[in-house]
């Protein structure tokens, strides 16, 4: 019996891009509108040197330090385009995100914090709205959204419904030696992802499945007088409406025997 990874070819349309997503966009549409047109460098050999980079129009984009290899470290901050309102505030060690990071509303409202470790989000991210309420609450770990996401509207509930994640076996036996298992998400949410659990010497890694409008194919070839008794684990990465990814681990048994 061999397995297969192959890609489900299906089409569906994209979903709405939410307020935060939106957020975001904007604020990369701000930075990328205006080129860096003047850059300030303040210090000495004995100190820490900071750079300055001004938009066109001589508004501030961000400051940050360097280290003798002119490479981020220390807190790196950006503003928006009035060049007074903080964006962005981020902890960097020799170019790369370590330590704690926040966004900000334009308003000066918290957006959003985490942290990072070694360049990769790790420990407790939070989401906050406009009115200073919590959003969203999850975990990472170097880079991995852990499951267990916690959202909330704005009057403080709990958000609980979300699109789940289906199996489905496609039979070509007969004709190919082959078992396909179809995995989908049963709501269209663009940016669905799955990973194969692999689990080793009491640890778990990710196999990224090729995943194409929300479904990813497993192949599985059993020849006949073969047969295949198979527990497949699956983690789902679902994005939300509220912009977050939600990681659900999923179990599935496969058995045939071929006469």
């Amino acid at each position: 019996m061999d397995l297969k990874i192959t890609k489900r070819i299906s089409y569906f349309p994209h979903w709405l891009v939410n307020p935060f997503l939106l957020l975001l966009l904007l604020s990369v549409s701000f930075s990328c509108k205006r080129s860096h047109k003047v850059e300030e460098v303040i210090g000495s050999e004995s100190t820490p040197e900071t750079v300055i980079k001004r938009r066109s129009d001589g508004t501030v984009s961000s400051v940050n330090q360097v280290n003798d290899n002119n490479r981020v470290h220390g807190i790196r901050a950006t503003y928006y385009e009035d060049g007074k309102t903080l964006y962005s505030k981020q902890t960097f060690s020799h170019g790369k995100k370590q330590g704690p990071a926040t966004w900000y509303y334009i308003n000066g409202q918290l957006f959003k914090q985490t942290n990072f470790e070694d360049g990769k989000r790790h420990g407790t991210t939070r989401v906050y709205y406009k009115s200073g309420k919590l959003s969203a609450e999850f975990e990472s770990e170097h880079g991995n959204v852990l499951p267990g996401l916690k959202e909330y509207n704005e009057d403080g509930s709990l958000v609980t419904s979300y699109p789940d994640i289906k199996f489905r076996e496609l039979d070509f036996l007969a004709s190919k030696n082959r078992l396909d298992l179809e995995i989908y998400c049963t709501k269209m949410r663009s940016g669905v992802k799955f990973f194969i659990l692999d689990e080793k010497d009491g640890e778990t890694s990710r196999v990224y499945l090729i995943t194409e409008h929300d479904s990813a194919l497993l192949q599985y070839y059993v020849n006949p007088g073969e047969e295949l008794n198979k527990r497949v684990e699956i983690l789902a990465e679902i994005p939300t409406e509220l912009g977050n990814v939600l990681a659900r681990k999923y179990s599935y048994r496969l058995s045939i025997k071929r006469l």
